[in-house]
């Protein structure tokens, strides 16, 4: 049995959110698929992107912005029931393109982080793995960034926010002095060409485990005067923890709208847990892969 379906055989024994909850999604590139030989990595088709968030309204789920659930948390508000909230990493054009049409036709939300050294450059983004970026069979909005004047009409639309998500998008483990450096130009970009302020953050690879969005990165981030520094954590969002810490599910390919209401309503990641310790205690299980079937998001 695969764990995406396991938290939909098991709920009873894998538990929901509690009332202090929220989930908030994290996406990349929303691209469809044009050959099986170039297939992108980190993607959502959009077919599936629309399936995913329309299943999820279907099954009672409320989309808010990032913003609102900030303001929550700072005003100690309790939370609405079922919400969630969608965000983008590093600043795909094709957020624009593919994504926004579908967020308008179900007016749900979003705030797109973006690495700014990338903003109209013509060459794909120095850390994207997609190798078929490269393949003559593609076309540049497969992987190509944002340009400033997309980034405007992202906001124009009226649905879209934009977040900080540093400059360059480098590995800033054990540099905390160059993170700090970094992040304020990415945020400076962000506040001199399109006038946001009070500007939100997410860490670029983010798992706080490998060091990404660790104890000196997140000092350094709030010194910049962010108002929250996301990781890719895969778990709930509890408004009443840092939201210097705060997770996020991981929207992939492989994801239905009934395995992202699994995440959303904090089965998933116990089911995962408890999928762990039943391999444990039944198979003596000791850090081999062999019969674990739990596939970790990047």
């Amino acid at each position: 049995m695969s764990l995406a379906r396991f938290p939909l055989v098991v709920p009873f024994l894998a538990g929901r959110k509690t009332e202090q909850e929220v989930g908030i999604l994290m996406y990349h590139r929303i691209a469809p698929r044009r050959s099986s030989r170039t297939f992108p990595t980190s993607n959502v088709t959009p077919d599936q992107f629309q399936s995913q968030l329309s299943g999820l309204l279907e099954r009672g789920f409320v989309a808010k912005p990032l913003r609102t659930i900030l303001d929550w948390h700072t005003n100690d508000v309790q939370p609405e029931a079922n919400v969630f909230a969608v965000t983008f990493d590093d600043g795909y054009a094709n957020n624009l393109h593919n994504a926004v049409p579908i967020l308008k036709k179900l007016q749900i939300p979003a705030t797109v982080f973006v690495a700014t050294a990338y903003l109209d450059s013509p060459v794909p983004f120095p850390f994207d793995d997609w190798k078929g970026a490269h393949f003559a069979e593609t076309t540049p909005d497969d992987w190509r960034a944002l340009t400033s004047d997309e980034c405007k009409e992202l906001l124009d639309s009226g649905i879209v926010d934009l977040g900080a998500h540093t400059h360059t998008h480098k590995d800033f483990r054990e540099k905390p002095e160059g993170f700090e450096l970094d992040l304020l130009e990415n945020i400076g970009i962000l506040r001199d060409r399109f006038g946001l302020q009070n500007v939100p953050f997410a860490f670029p690879f983010g798992k706080r485990k490998a060091g990404f969005s660790g104890p000196a990165l997140v000092d350094a981030a709030r010194r910049t005067g962010v108002t929250c520094g996301l990781t890719s954590e895969n778990e709930m969002t509890n408004l009443y923890a840092d939201p210097f810490r705060w997770g996020r599910w991981t929207a992939s390919e492989y994801d239905s709208s009934a395995t992202l209401s699994a995440k959303l309503n904090g089965q998933y990641g116990a089911a995962k847990d408890l999928w762990r310790n039943l391999t444990k205690v039944v198979l003596g299980y000791r850090g081999s892969k062999v019969f674990n079937p739990v596939v970790e998001e990047s």
